[in-house]
C-alpha cells in the first residue's frame, strides 16, 4: 500500500488511480461487446444449410441461422437482408424458435431461424455472409448490443437425368418442380352432358404441394375453340405452415361460355414433378373433357331472328302501353280541369246567343251536353233527341227556350237574344233534380247521342 505523505506524492498516487480507473473501464467496455463475448466463447452464431448434398433444382432448401448465448437474450435478433443469385430467398416464419442447451456445465438460450431457398437453376450458389444484430446480457447483467456476421459458402443443385431428358424433349418448354408431394384435382359444376348453347360451365382446378412456395406451382394456360370463350380469374394462392412443415396451394376458376352448337375438345393438361422421396420423375394429368352442345335453348340464329322478334314485340307492348296511359290520364283528368272545360263552354255558349250566332249556339249546347256524359261515364247506348229529354223534365218554359232557339238558329227569326243566353244554366237548374246518370240507367238518355228530330 502507497502512502502519500507530501503533496507531491498525493498528486502522483491521484494520476495513478485515474489511470488504473480509466483501463479498468475500457477492459469492462471491451469484455461488454458482443465481438469479446463471441471471442470469449459466451456467444455462438451458426449458419447452415439443408439439405446439404444432392440438391435437386426448384427444390426447399432450409437455410438454418442458430444464435446462442450463455446467458439470455434481452432484445429482438434481427436478421440482415440475404439475397442469393438465380434463387428465391424467402422467409417464411417471422419468428424463432427458442430452446435452451447445456453446454460446458452452463445453460444456454438458443434462438433457431429458418429461411428457404429454391434454386432456379443447376450449380454452384454461394450463400454470402449474414449479418445479425443481437442484444444479449452481459457479465454486469447490463444488454450488449452488437452485429456479428456469418461466413459465406457454397452449396450445389443439379437437373435429375429422367427429368433432363423430358426438357430435351421437350426443347426446354417443360415445366416441372421438386416436392415430395403433388396433387392435382378438377372439378365442373355444371353436367358436362346437358350443356346448351348459351350455358357456362364453371370449371377450378386445385394445385397442393409439400414443401414448395405457392408461387411455384404450376401456372397452367387454359386453351378453347372456336365456338367457346374462355374467361379465367386470377388464381388464388397461399402459403400455409404447420409445425415447420410447409404447404402451398393454388386454386383456378374458369368459366367457358358456349357460343355455339357442336362437339368441342377441352385438350388434357399434364404436370412433371420431381419425386423428392422415390428420386423419380411423376406425373399428374387432368383428362381431356368433350363437350357435346345441342341447340336446345337458343340456337345459332338467334342473334338475327330472335332478337329481331324480341325488339319487334317489346315496341308492340310499349305502344299499346303509352296509349293506354294517355286514354288514362286523359279519362282521369283533375276535377279543376274539367270544371275548366264546362265553365267555357257556358261562357262561350252566353257569348254566341249574346251576338246572335244561334247555329253556334246550338253547337255549344250540343258540345256541353256531349262532355258531360262522357265525363259522367255514361256507357249506356240509348238515343232520344232533346225535346223529348227537356219534355221529361217538365219544363215547358225550358222547351220553349230550346225550340225558339233553333227556330233562330235555322230560321229567319231575329228577335232579341235575352231569352236564350241563360238557357243552358238553366237547363242545368233544372236537370239537378233528375240526373243524366239516373236518366241513363233508366235507359232514358246517352247525353252524347241527343240528336233533334
Amino acid at each position: 500500500m502507497i502512502r502519500c505523505q507530501t503533496v507531491k506524492n498525493k498528486l502522483v498516487c491521484f494520476l495513478w488511480a485515474s489511470m488504473a480507473c480509466i483501463i479498468s473501464l475500457s477492459v469492462s467496455a471491451l469484455e461488454q461487446s458482443t465481438d469479446s463475448l463471441f471471442d470469449d466463447r459466451k456467444l455462438s452464431l451458426k449458419v447452415w444449410v439443408e439439405p446439404e448434398n444432392n440438391i435437386v433444382v426448384s427444390q426447399q432448401v432450409n437455410l438454418y441461422i442458430e444464435v446462442a448465448t450463455h446467458r439470455w437474450f434481452m432484445g429482438g435478433t434481427k436478421i440482415g437482408l440475404l439475397e442469393i443469385d438465380d434463387a428465391i430467398v424467402l422467409r417464411r416464419d417471422n419468428f424463432a424458435v427458442n430452446s435452451s442447451r447445456r453446454e460446458a456445465g452452463e445453460n444456454w438460450a438458443v434462438q433457431l431461424w429458418t429461411l428457404t431457398v429454391y434454386p432456379q437453376r443447376e450449380g454452384e450458389f454461394i450463400v454470402p455472409d449474414i449479418p445479425i444484430t443481437v442484444t444479449v446480457s452481459g457479465e454486469d447483467n447490463k444488454p450488449v448490443t452488437g452485429t456479428l456476421h456469418s461466413h459465406s459458402f457454397t452449396f450445389n443443385a443439379s437437373i435429375p437425368t429422367e427429368v433432363m431428358a423430358k426438357v430435351q424433349q421437350t426443347e426446354g418448354k417443360l415445366s416441372w418442380l421438386a416436392t415430395p408431394l403433388l396433387e392435382v384435382s378438377e372439378a365442373y359444376i355444371q353436367d358436362i352432358e346437358a350443356l346448351r348453347v348459351g350455358d357456362t360451365l364453371q370449371r377450378t382446378v386445385h394445385f397442393k404441394a409439400d414443401n414448395v412456395a405457392a408461387m411455384m406451382l404450376p401456372a397452367p394456360e387454359f386453351a378453347a375453340p372456336e365456338g367457346v370463350s374462355i374467361y379465367q380469374k386470377p388464381p388464388l394462392v397461399n402459403d400455409k405452415i404447420n409445425r415447420g412443415d410447409y404447404f402451398a396451394e393454388r386454386l383456378e376458376s374458369i368459366s367457358y361460355v358456349i357460343e355455339k352448337s357442336g362437339e368441342y375438345s377441352l385438350p388434357e393438361l399434364t404436370f412433371y414433378w420431381w419425386d423428392l422421396n422415390s428420386q423419380q420423375i411423376k406425373t399428374v394429368v387432368l383428362p381431356e373433357q368433350i363437350l357435346s352442345i345441342s341447340r336446345g335453348g337458343l340456337t345459332n340464329e338467334w342473334p338475327a331472328n330472335f332478337l329481331l322478334k324480341i325488339v319487334a314485340t317489346v315496341f308492340i307492348i310499349v305502344l299499346v302501353t303509352v296509349i293506354a296511359l294517355h286514354w288514362f290520364k286523359r279519362r282521369q283528368a283533375k276535377p279543376e280541369q274539367l270544371d275548366g272545360v264546362a265553365r267555357k263552354l257556358k261562357i262561350n255558349f252566353v257569348e254566341a246567343c249574346q251576338s246572335k250566332n244561334y247555329s253556334l249556339a246550338v253547337s255549344l249546347l250540343y258540345q256541353w251536353l256531349d262532355f258531360q256524359a262522357m265525363h259522367n261515364n255514361h256507357t249506356t247506348v240509348g238515343i232520344i233527341s232533346i225535346r223529348k229529354w227537356l219534355s221529361q223534365l217538365e219544363e215547358k218554359q225550358l222547351q220553349s227556350q230550346f225550340n225558339q232557339l233553333v227556330e233562330r238558329a235555322y230560321g229567319q227569326q231575329t228577335d232579341d237574344n235575352k231569352v236564350f243566353d241563360k238557357l243552358l244554366a238553366e237547363i242545368e237548374k233544372s236537370a239537378k233534380g233528375v240526373t243524366l246518370p239516373a236518366l241513363v240507367r233508366d235507359k232514358l238518355i246517352k247525353p252524347i247521342e241527343l240528336r233533334l228530330n
